[in-house]
């Protein structure tokens, strides 16, 4: 039931927005619904998943809940964008565990979450993180999701799970 809910601001159908606090009960809502239903299973998948790093830090920790209800919606609770809506963007997001912190170094990576990424989908955090959340993002997608320098893909894969 969507009673509980209400809109900031929202498109419905094309054309057609619903203003500021409009309930959604008042609403058409198929379309919405399976958009809150597919946010509330990657919100339950980003839980379960949320404690599958060990030895994180307190900064870290405080990352990984940061990423998995802001940045798994597109990049997968995993990171690796192959979840159904990082699939569907075009291009697609970007897939974390392909990187090492040489390749994306945390000044770099801080700056793409804080700023977006011009050309793609990829949102600037900027205005909604603060920048000790937007370091904290970044020091869990480096330290859990990239593979380490001088390991591949398959090595990383089998230490994390």
């Amino acid at each position: 039931e969507l009673s509980g809910y209400r809109v900031a601001q929202v498109f419905v159908e094309e054309g057609a927005w619903v203003k500021a606090g409009q309930p959604l009960a008042q609403l058409d809502n198929t379309l919405l619904r399976a958009q809150i239903a597919q946010q509330d299973a990657v919100a339950a998948q980003a839980e379960a998943e949320a404690t599958r790093v060990a030895g994180l830090d307190a900064r870290e920790r405080r990352g990984e809940k940061l990423f998995q209800a802001n940045c798994a919606f597109c990049h997968g609770a995993d990171g690796t964008g192959r979840n159904w809506i990082g699939q569907f963007m075009e291009p697609k997001a970007r897939d974390l565990t392909a990187y090492t912190p040489r390749r994306m170094p945390a000044v770099l990576l801080r700056q793409r979450v804080r700023d977006g990424l011009p050309g793609t989908s990829m949102p600037a955090w900027g205005g909604v993180l603060p920048a000790r959340d937007i370091d904290a993002v970044a020091a869990y997608v480096t330290r859990a999701l990239m593979r380490p320098d001088g390991t591949t893909a398959t090595a990383q894969q089998g230490a994390t799970k």
